[in-house]
């Protein structure tokens, strides 16, 4: 598991939700359904990256930053207006 920052916010009759730490956002009709969907999103993020041997690259250009104990760290970015709150992503790779 990893925990990313998300930003959530409704626009029009969808939810969207925003992580700045992949630059990723989804939608769905309802706050959960876009909260699954970043988690969904996140998660393939992961893998992909993993099984094309550029995660390491990838969450570097994004910011994140290898801790001392070689876990990865998300950047502290600002996120857009809406409610803000950290989910746990079930992360396929070490991270």
């Amino acid at each position: 598991m990893i925990r990313i920052p998300l930003s959530l916010w409704k626009e029009g009759d969808v939810y969207v939700s925003f992580t700045p730490a992949l630059d990723l956002s989804t939608c769905g009709d309802t706050r959960d359904e876009a909260i699954r969907n970043i988690n969904e999103a996140a998660r393939l993020f992961f893998q992909t990256a993993e099984e094309r041997n550029c995660l390491q690259e990838l969450l570097e250009s994004y910011g994140w930053e290898l801790t001392e104990n070689e876990r990865w760290r998300p950047p502290s970015a600002p996120l857009p207006d809406g409610l803000s709150l950290n989910v746990d992503v079930p992360v396929p790779v070490a991270v």
